[in-house]
């Protein structure tokens, strides 16, 4: 950002937790953020980009058994800006299944967690953006796939790998575009 800033926002949001039974969790999340971005010589209309933000997520949570978990998340997401090209609405839903397993070398340290999800959401843009297709307002349509294993070290200590790939579908062929990723992490639990 070339030691100047880059953006800064502010929000407010709301968690609600319902538990339906000792096996069933219901939540929801608001959230409301306005993002300002610092006009830039590299993203000359970066002050447009910014404006309010609001997203809602719902997510159901069902204990299968004793250490599995099956998961099922809705968000929707609607982002304003000072063009329409830039303002966009979101849908996205999300299965995740966590199994907790023993280690399979040792009988010794904690269970390790496996996580297997898929995905899939869509983006619809407010207008064409006159630098690709002034006539063609953008919609691109998202799928997701992945799985993680987190490995304990300790009581505070483990690692995590994550293996995810997601391939986007737009209306716009200039959007289209397939990732993968394989991360590996260290995290402490405080």
């Amino acid at each position: 950002a070339q030691k100047h800033r880059y953006l800064s926002n502010a929000g407010v949001g709301v968690d609600v937790e319902y538990r339906l039974n000792e096996r069933t969790l219901a939540e929801a999340t608001y959230e409301y953020r306005y993002y300002d971005y610092a006009s830039r010589v590299d993203v000359p209309d970066a002050r447009l980009l910014g404006g309010p933000d609001n997203g809602f997520r719902m997510r159901l949570t069902r204990e299968l058994a004793p250490g599995q978990v099956l998961s099922g998340e809705l968000a929707l997401r609607d982002h304003d800006t000072d063009r329409a090209y830039y303002d966009y609405t979101s849908r996205e839903f999300l299965v995740t299944y966590f199994v907790a397993h023993a280690n399979p070398f040792s009988n010794a340290g904690g269970n390790w967690l496996t996580s297997l999800w898929t995905g899939a959401s869509q983006r619809s843009y407010g207008a064409g953006d006159p630098s690709v297709n002034a006539d063609r307002a953008r919609r691109d349509n998202e799928l997701r796939f992945g799985a993680s294993l987190t490995v304990p070290m300790d009581d505070k200590w483990s690692i995590q790998w994550r293996l995810e790939h997601v391939k986007s579908d737009s209306n716009l062929p200039n959007y289209d575009n397939k990732n993968t990723s394989l991360q590996a992490s260290v995290v402490h639990q405080f």
